[in-house]
């Protein structure tokens, strides 16, 4: 009797580990979604790149949230209705990533409208099957874990997100292979962003999932759209990579200051709380500090970079002006000993006598010329 409740206690303190691990996941990944989605629409606010991955970065936090509910439904009876949500959310993602793929890197929307007609309508439908029972139509508990039941819907949603996710990907790949220079390597980041987020995705959920039969690794999720969110980040600011460094940074700081704050609400006496929020207020104070210095780090260099194209631009401009100064003396050299070897030729010739006799005046005049 004494080992069985042992077990008990320790699965379900196991249980609660793992609840807490995969609460502090979904914060994490909603947080860095949300923090980078933010921070490259503030960047550029008229570019159509900056607009779709806000609303991209939207739609993972929503993803994120709904799956959470998903597997942790508030009455058992609503888990079906979450997992419907998810994929609801899903049918967007897809479409999105598309008309992303197409419009970067550039400002302008790229997307023809007999191209965009055709990807909103499949949106639509597939949002629209996944609230219904075409695309879950039930649950089965398999060793107390629910699985859904797929409908007759489910091609629809499979060609609205995976199609769509595989379309981006070709997509991507036709237009690195067309690009070059900057666009070239912003691409080549993209592909991998999609290569990663996929293979992670087709891992912990389809094979996991449909393969395996558990849902164990579902909470994972989210990790592979911060996969998709930090490779597009980064092809973004390819050439402006301190950027990144602000991002990573802040990034660290506000992921150990979570961690220690969930902590402390956890410890099991006063004392302990105390100390996990104290420390965690130091981390964000050093934090704070850390982010000022890495911004005028990067503040310096800029105005290092500056003053070097500054200095490059003048050392430019006086070349420039070195060299109309030989050209402009050159032709005027030119253009004076044209005139004065004839004028000297005919006081040669005057002197000689050639237009008849000269008198002496005339000819020590005629010398003092010459």
């Amino acid at each position: 009797m004494y080992t069985i409740l042992v077990i008990k206690f320790f699965k379900v303190k196991a249980g609660s580990k793992c609840k807490y691990m995969e609460i502090l996941l979904g914060i994490f990944t909603f947080l860095i979604s949300g923090y980078l989605g933010v921070i490259v629409f503030v960047k550029n606010k008229k570019s159509w790149t900056s607009r779709l991955f806000l609303i991209l970065s939207l739609l993972i936090n929503a993803y994120i949230v709904v799956n959470y509910l998903s597997l942790h439904p508030p009455t058992p009876e609503s888990q079906l209705l979450w997992i419907r949500v998810v994929m609801f959310v899903c049918s967007f993602i897809g479409p999105t990533l598309l008309l992303l793929a197409a419009t970067f890197p550039g400002d302008e929307f790229k997307v023809k409208k007999r191209y965009l007609l055709p990807i909103l309508i499949l949106m639509l439908l597939s949002a629209g099957a996944s609230l219904s029972n075409l695309v879950f139509k039930s649950l089965d508990y398999v060793a107390g874990e629910a699985l859904p039941v797929p409908g007759p819907g489910i091609p629809i949603f499979f060609i609205d997100f995976v199609g769509l996710f595989l379309s981006s990907f070709i997509l991507l790949i036709f237009k690195y292979r067309k690009s070059s220079g900057k666009e070239k390597s912003q691409n080549f980041y993209f592909i991998l962003g999609v290569i990663a987020t996929f293979s992670f995705m087709a891992i912990s959920t389809v094979i996991f999932v449909v393969i395996l039969k558990t849902s164990a690794t579902v909470f994972l999720g989210p990790l592979s759209s911060v996969m998709l969110m930090l490779f597009i980040t980064y092809s973004i600011f390819k050439y402006g990579l301190f950027d990144i460094k602000i991002i990573a940074t802040e990034a660290l700081v506000s992921f150990l200051t979570i961690i220690l704050i969930s902590e402390g609400f956890l410890s099991e006496s006063l004392a302990g709380m105390i100390f996990k929020f104290f420390f965690a207020l130091l981390v964000s104070l050093l934090g704070v500090s850390l982010v000022k210095s890495v911004r005028k780090e990067i503040k310096q260099k800029d105005e290092l970079a500056q003053l070097a194209d500054s200095l490059e631009k003048a050392n430019t401009r006086l070349q420039e002006a070195d060299k109309q100064k030989t050209e402009f003396l050159t032709m005027a050299s030119h253009q004076l000993r044209t005139p004065l070897s004839i004028l000297k030729g005919y006081i040669e010739l005057i002197r000689d006598g050639s237009y008849g006799k000269v008198q002496p005046q005339t000819i020590k005049v005629l010398d003092d010329m010459d």
